[in-house]
């Protein structure tokens, strides 16, 4: 992520992890092409409510910047969540980005996803945040 998410120590970071996956695909592929999904165990809940803020700002910037929307309502994941989706490009090549961000006590939680407009939903990123939720619920007690 860029600053100020970008530094490791920030609000009292605890440590985390980041998988990234990538497969081909055409115009016709359904689902992610993309998956990218780090999280962050914080100190406190306190601390990860600041992280949580830095997503919400940076997904705004992100989504409007490229004339997208932020989603309402957002999912019920954790304690709080926020998604944005976006558009790149034209059809038939556009791609679709979501974007997932969500704290669970004093953890933050993302997940990005991206393929082929109208071949992907909120849904695809929704399955994925709530499968990461888990792992989460499984490594913090």
């Amino acid at each position: 992520m860029a600053p100020p998410r970008d530094d490791p120590s920030r609000f009292h970071r605890q440590g985390g992890w980041k998988a990234r996956f990538q497969r081909g695909g055409t115009i016709k592929t359904k689902g992610p092409l993309v998956v990218e999904s780090p999280a962050d165990l914080f100190e406190s809940t306190g601390d990860a409510g600041k992280d949580f803020d830095l997503y919400k700002e940076a997904l705004d910037e992100l989504a409007f910047g490229a004339a997208g929307q932020t989603v309402e309502p957002a999912p019920k994941l954790g304690d709080g969540a926020h998604a944005v989706t976006f558009r790149q490009g034209l059809p038939p090549t556009a791609v679709r980005h979501y974007a997932v961000a969500w704290r669970q006590g004093n953890v933050t939680g993302y997940v990005l996803i991206n393929g082929f407009d109208g071949r992907l939903t909120l849904s695809d990123a929704v399955d994925l945040a709530r499968k990461q939720e888990k792992r989460i619920q499984r490594a913090t007690g």
